[in-house]
């Protein structure tokens, strides 16, 4: 694969970036700074990052793409860089993020885009059978799969908004009495919650704490936030 550069007028125009990945904009970056002196970069970093601003949500890989600029280490300038392109990153970051799976639509902030592709991964439980094990697992109902995605999407949008934490993403998975799992194993923790195939409208839960074995576990209303849960959570940070 032929990796993009910057010849040696550094060119201004960035029309092309929504095409490239973020391994792509990593080494743009990275040559802007070795070859270009400090105002000339400056003023290139400044104008690429405005034009990510303004690029379609769909073609930015969102969290690789301002994780490895407000991470690039470090140094005086990029420090400013940063402070001074606050709004910016926040805009970029909280910039909705829309899809649509069967009659299901969904938003979520433009930063949380893994969580998105876990749900739309997890579309294929509408479609199961009854019997899908071939040992008689119950169809799992589309109203508990929805239970589980407006939970996965609205705690994961307050954490992120709430405490600036991304959380990973949980694996989506189907179980023989028609309930459905989110399970995370993180660095940090592990938790599994269930959500039944009743009309109790609980989720029952059980996480632990890698560092010192604390165990997290009980049931909750599914349908009224809970903030104990939003505060474990966090423990699996992406």
């Amino acid at each position: 694969m032929v990796r993009p550069t910057i010849p040696e007028t550094h060119k201004q125009d960035f029309g092309q970036i929504n095409s490239l990945n973020p391994e792509d904009i990593r080494l743009i970056i990275n040559t802007i700074r070795r070859n270009a002196g400090y105002a000339k970069s400056r003023y290139l970093i400044q104008k690429l990052l405005n034009h990510l601003d303004e690029l379609p949500h769909t073609h930015i890989h969102q969290p690789s793409v301002i994780g490895y600029i407000g991470k690039t280490k470090p140094n005086t300038y990029l420090l400013r860089k940063r402070r001074a392109a606050g709004g910016a990153f926040k805009s970029l970051a909280s910039s909705p993020l829309s899809f649509q799976i069967k009659h299901h639509s969904f938003s979520l902030p433009l930063t949380l885009s893994h969580i998105q592709a876990a749900i739309q991964n997890s579309a294929s439980i509408l479609d199961l059978d009854d019997s899908w094990d071939d040992e008689g697992a119950v169809k799992v109902p589309d109203a508990v799969w929805l239970d589980a995605i407006e939970f996965l999407i609205g705690y994961s949008t307050a954490i992120f908004k709430n405490y600036h934490v991304v959380i990973a993403a949980p694996s989506i998975l189907p179980c023989a009495d028609g309930s459905v799992d989110l399970e995370w194993r993180a660095n940090k923790a592990r938790m599994l919650i269930n959500f039944r195939n009743d009309s109790s409208k609980e989720a029952h839960y059980y996480g632990d704490r890698l560092s010192d074995s604390t165990q997290f576990k009980g049931t909750f209303p599914t349908h009224i936030y809970q903030e104990h849960i939003a505060s474990w959570l966090k423990n699996l940070k992406l």
